[in-house]
């Protein structure tokens, strides 16, 4: 059998429920969406500048930078000088930031996947997570499972 277009996106929004269901409610209220969107730009694509956010996240330039400065401010965020444009600002993750993200967001999802699944069976469960890692492997970023020394290099 072979997946099509709308498969992929029903099983990308599928998957998107169920991480926002998995992850503790102080992780994903804690900051409004537009700084989340931001944040999870960021941590997608470190050394950013504030437009480049902005034409991505579809947020007015002015929001993002606000966005920054909140996150700058909680420590999850660093702003640099573009060594190739002092004019410009980027945007990456503080050295540090992915421990502090890490301890909010790390839990285990074999509950909500096996839930998902509604099989009793442990072999069904395992291939699912098998799966899903390889695709978190190939397919995203692992920021939040590098050291601030590689993220920062």
């Amino acid at each position: 059998m072979t997946m099509n277009a709308l498969e992929l996106y029903l099983l990308g929004r599928k998957l998107a429920k169920l991480g926002m269901e998995t992850l503790p409610a102080s992780a994903v209220s804690a900051f409004p969406p537009s700084v989340t969107a931001v944040l999870i730009d960021v941590l997608e694509f470190p050394n950013s500048s504030i437009g480049e956010i902005a034409k991505r996240t579809e947020l007015p330039q002015s929001q993002v930078s606000a966005a920054t400065a909140t996150l700058v401010e909680h420590c999850l965020l660093e702003t640099v000088s573009d060594p190739d444009d002092g004019r410009r600002t980027l945007v990456r993750e503080a050295p540090g930031g992915a421990s502090l993200i890490r301890s909010k967001v790390d839990v285990p999802i074999d509950q909500a996947i096996a839930q998902a699944l509604a099989s009793e069976d442990s072999g069904d469960l395992s291939l699912v997570i098998e799966a899903l890692e390889l695709l978190s492997l190939r397919l995203t970023p692992r920021v939040l499972n590098r050291s601030p020394e590689e993220i920062v290099s």
